[in-house]
């Protein structure tokens, strides 16, 4: 039996988010406490405002080393500068009711691995390659 191919049904729920005005440091902490590649940003009412990626984070890393004089200096800097300031604004996101061959075209076509999945403007769920190379797997073996 063939599986509902709508991204609602494989799609994390209630993903881990940080606020927009949530600082770098808590990023870092929540990304490393989570073992996580990305992580919505969000407002107070779960609108979605953007997405960090750990290859945001490094760019940030890679600019503050070139800038500043140790890690003492970084490590204040990074308290003071927010998610808003290094996130990836506007990013592109699927609704639950698209199918998973949509999501694989984005995730093929954009220099990304994760979507967040948006209903009425809130962020609702997240979709990552890994999610959609877990259910090609399962998929085939089940039709096989």
């Amino acid at each position: 039996m063939k599986k509902d191919l709508s991204i609602e049904n494989i799609m994390t729920v209630n993903p881990v988010t940080v606020y927009d005005d949530d600082s770098v440091t808590k990023v870092i902490q929540k990304i490393k406490d989570h073992d996580f590649d990305h992580i919505p940003v969000v407002d107070k009412g779960k609108n979605l405002l953007g997405i960090i990626s750990k290859s945001d984070l490094y760019r940030q890393a890679l600019e503050l080393s070139k800038s500043t004089t140790g890690k003492s200096y970084t490590n204040k800097v990074l308290f003071v500068t927010t998610a808003r300031e290094i996130m990836t604004v506007k990013p592109v996101f699927v609704t639950p009711e698209h199918d998973i061959e949509y999501a694989i075209e984005l995730l093929l076509q954009g220099d990304f691995h994760a979507l967040p999945v948006v209903s009425d403007g809130n962020l609702i769920g997240i979709i990552t390659s890994k999610d959609v190379l877990e259910f090609i797997i399962d998929e085939r073996i089940v039709t096989s």
